[in-house]
């Protein structure tokens, strides 16, 4: 009778603990590059729901427009990156170059934007795509990737030059950024 319960017990719970498992949440502590800045949503690192603040985004002209200045933060890119998400069809461009500063206003670095085509995320080899949701085929993403943007150790900060869309100008605030130190939670599937 006690070998049977104890096979009986085995097949419950190894089931419940091995899908807890994969749903579950881990310790997680790391460096990033904290990011802020006025009129700004923070982009969180896992999922975009929990985590270091690592990125912003900003609604201009019927754009998302995301920032992010950790390379790789985001898994959208290995550089630093601005992305415009907008209907397609729309134009979009960006003339100058962007400016670090340290945090006191000394200019530190001439940053260029250079567009890119490089794909948002490598699929394994073989793998199905993924399901868009309804109306996602009328978007396009452009990002542009900011070359020559040093390593961040000390508070600092990034001006954007403006971002025109569709022949219309539009500044974003500057960007403020420092190194922290994240411990927390980060989800095992997302």
């Amino acid at each position: 009778m006690n070998t049977r319960l104890l096979r009986t017990a085995r097949q419950l719970v190894l089931p419940v603990v091995v899908s807890g498992l994969l749903s579950a949440c881990f310790p997680y502590a790391a460096p990033y590059v904290h990011v802020e800045a006025d009129q700004a949503t923070p982009v969180l690192e896992f999922c975009r729901i929990s985590g270091p603040q690592v990125g912003l985004s900003y609604e201009r002209q019927g754009a998302r427009i995301e920032v992010s200045i950790e390379p790789g933060a985001l898994r959208r890119s290995k550089a630093a990156y601005v992305a415009v998400r907008l209907a397609r069809g729309r134009e979009v461009s960006v003339q100058g170059n962007a400016t670090v500063q340290a945090a006191d206003g000394t200019p530190l670095a001439s940053v260029a934007l250079q567009r890119t085509t490089e794909p948002l995320a490598t699929r394994r080899p073989g793998s199905r795509p993924l399901p868009l949701p309804p109306g996602a085929d009328q978007f396009e993403e452009i990002r542009f990737e900011l070359r020559g943007m040093p390593a961040v150790g000390a508070p600092g900060v990034l001006l954007l030059p403006p971002i025109t869309i569709d022949g219309v100008e539009t500044s974003l605030p500057p960007i403020r950024f420092e190194r922290r130190h994240y411990a927390g939670v980060a989800p095992v599937n997302c």
